[in-house]
């Protein structure tokens, strides 16, 4: 089950604390239902930070440990567009849990074809950053970076 969530600022570290506070839970409900006699299949999670963060996650789970974090899950967050080529960066591998980030390029390239309005300036200062290679990568999924910043 993949379920995205865009939360616009979850640091890194919160997001690793998020990963291994799910490995305990999942590794606290299969005890308890060795001890009672039922079997416990925990599904494999992955974790994706995408757009300025994002993740693919058991929904139950995932609402009860952020809202103890302080965020909240977006259920908007399925509308979420990233490049097909996004490249994720693996930052945490644990028994149930995966957490990946995408490259900060691929996030420019999302924000820039679905928000462009909202991130005009954000784009604008990236292209002086990443120059051709973000111009090309907005130009091949349908933007026009010079048209629109």
């Amino acid at each position: 089950m993949y379920t995205h969530y865009d939360a616009c600022y979850i640091c890194i570290m919160d997001l690793l604390k998020i990963a291994l506070r799910l490995e305990d839970e999942i590794k606290q409900a299969e005890l308890e239902a060795q001890k009672s006699g039922r079997h416990f299949y925990p599904r494999s999670i992955e974790l994706k930070v995408c757009g300025q963060n994002s993740l693919l996650a058991d929904e139950f789970l995932l609402k009860k440990i952020l809202k103890e974090f302080g965020y909240f899950f977006d259920e908007l967050s399925e509308e979420i567009w990233m490049p097909e080529d996004t490249i994720w960066e693996v930052v945490h591998i644990g028994e149930n849990v995966r957490l990946y980030k995408a490259r900060a390029i691929d996030v420019l390239v999302s924000k820039a074809i679905k928000a462009k309005v909202k991130n005009r300036v954000l784009i604008k200062n990236a292209l002086l950053v990443y120059g051709d290679e973000l111009k090309d990568r907005i130009i091949k999924f349908g933007g026009e970076p010079n048209d629109e910043f």
